[in-house]
């Protein structure tokens, strides 16, 4: 499925869509989503934006640690327009890419500066990623409690392994200090993995910021279902919302629209709701997302459009 062409993934996604809400019931899917409270989805935007700025801070952070200067402004620049393109394009990571290739760039290629720019972006993202996945863990054992299921213990004990080992793993990867500039790959993302996620505050800083954002997530996704009409409480709603998201990494639609839906309707049955209101409120929060993105479209398509490289991509001395 992976080696699937561009214009054949973009099919994936409205297909298992419309298959959904045809073998559910699509009077409620859709009367959800007409009468939709723009009230709440107004606010579920306005959460979106504090996370592009949460993300935009992020990386400007990732990439100082590396030694670059990225100027906010132009980190929110770039962010806005790689989050719009990941809502339009299939895959949903070329957004990222085309972020990473710009920002190396204004570097300069065949520079150390614009290496460090791509892996600034890699490094980034696979901070927020990290979290996601353990908060979907977390999330799921919470299910598997709920439903009274024997998978609690073996899940449970994936979740504790793949923690110890995530910990061992970067402890010891990054232990060995290579030099200032090693001259092969491998070396240099693990001193820029050392550098950016590991070495001192770092740690604090990206587990501590991508879990605020990884919350903007899960809280824009319970606003969503407010926006629909779903009255259940935040507290048992929130366990769900994680391993739905999740299933947006799957590179095989465009923005997760349909694998997003179709992991909704599974776990809304898994724990005894409606299938059809997992969908609607599933809807609802990828339109809202798209929505939050707009601000890319506008850079993308204005005349001129090219935030300020001053200073984007400065070596400037770490203090260690």
């Amino acid at each position: 499925m992976s080696g699937l062409p561009a214009w054949t993934r973009r099919l994936v996604g409205p297909v298992v869509l419309i298959v959904l809400i045809l073998a559910l019931d699509p009077t409620e899917v859709l009367a959800r989503l007409s009468s939709i409270h723009l009230g709440w989805a107004g606010l579920a935007v306005l959460i979106g934006i504090a996370q592009t700025f949460l993300s935009a801070w992020r990386w400007r952070y990732t990439a100082g640690r590396l030694g670059l200067d990225l100027p906010f402004v132009s980190a929110l620049a770039e962010y806005y327009l790689a989050v719009f393109l990941n809502q339009v394009l299939p895959g949903g990571v070329l957004g990222d890419a085309t972020r990473a290739w710009r920002h190396a760039s204004r570097s300069g290629f065949g520079s150390s500066d614009a290496g460090s720019a791509m892996r600034a972006v890699l490094l980034e993202r696979a901070s927020g990623q990290l979290v996601m996945v353990f908060v979907a863990l977390a999330s799921t054992c919470v299910i598997l409690w709920r439903m009274n299921s024997s998978m609690l213990l073996p899940v449970g004990a994936v979740g504790v392994l793949s923690a110890l080992a995530a910990v061992m793993t970067a402890r010891r990867l990054t232990s060995a200090r290579p030099a200032a500039a090693p001259s092969s790959l491998v070396p240099r993302i693990l001193r820029d993995a050392r550098l950016a996620l590991w070495d001192g505050s770092a740690i604090v800083v990206q587990v501590a910021t991508s879990t605020l954002i990884v919350g903007t997530y899960v809280l824009t996704y319970l606003i969503a279902a407010r926006a629909v009409g779903v009255e259940v409480p935040f507290v048992e709603l929130a366990p769900l919302v994680a391993p739905v998201l999740l299933a947006m990494l799957i590179p095989l639609s465009v923005a997760g629209w349909g694998l997003r839906e179709g992991a909704a309707a599974a776990v809304w049955v898994a724990v005894g709701m409606s299938a059809a209101e997992g969908v609607a409120i599933s809807m609802a929060y990828g339109a809202i997302v798209l929505i939050g993105t707009l601000p890319g479209a506008w850079l993308f398509v204005a005349s001129g459009y090219e935030p300020s490289a001053r200073g984007s991509a400065r070596r400037r001395v770490l203090r260690k």
